[in-house]
């Protein structure tokens, strides 16, 4: 299962388009959706609790939700996933978007991140090892440093980390391949 954490402000309408189409797109994958809520507009509250009991995405597991945070403590402290996945809620996905960013963290070797890259990719396409030692085609950083929607393992951070760049920094240090799959691209909609 990946715990899909999501932070969502006064853009209500924005809001719910997201997640519809993350849902919609996430390929069959289990999830549980994680949501900061904060602003005065707290109609995203009552729509994410009927969401769940809609069944209308079967794969959609759980929905928590934490009201006024800035980080993503309370998101880790609750997270039931194997995988983590930070997700921007001004972003549209393709289809099978969560199928694939899971698909190849699980099948690189010392995969940290694999992102989704935002537009364009202006990134080196490198092989990287697997782990049955076939090479498999990712983009990848000259610094190993990426962004846009991404996903790890929830067990190789030592302890949580509450701020998305921490996240990053961590996994850079600590020597992991941090990488844009090739079969995605999303859009920023802000």
């Amino acid at each position: 299962m990946v715990s899909v954490f999501l932070i969502c402000n006064n853009d209500y309408w924005l809001s719910i388009y997201a997640i519809e189409n993350l849902l919609k797109n996430s390929g069959g994958v289990e999830l549980e959706l994680l949501v900061i809520v904060n602003g005065e507009d707290k109609r995203i509250i009552q729509y994410l609790s009927t969401i769940i009991d809609s069944k209308k995405y079967l794969n959609l597991i759980t929905v928590g939700i934490v009201e006024n945070e800035d980080s993503l403590e309370k998101l880790f402290l609750e997270a039931k996933g194997e995988y983590i996945c930070l997700f921007n809620p001004y972003t549209i996905v393709n289809q099978h978007w969560l199928m694939d960013l899971v698909y190849y963290n699980y099948n690189i070797q010392n995969s940290g991140i694999s992102a989704i890259y935002y537009g364009l990719n202006n990134n080196k396409f490198k092989p990287l090892i697997s782990h049955n030692d076939e090479f498999i085609n990712v983009w990848q950083t000259n610094d190993n440093i990426v962004s846009g929607v991404f996903l790890f393992k929830k067990d190789f951070l030592q302890q949580p980390i509450y701020q998305e760049q921490d996240i990053i920094d961590y996994f850079t240090k600590n020597g992991y391949l941090n990488y844009y799959i090739p079969t995605q691209n999303s859009i920023k909609i802000i």
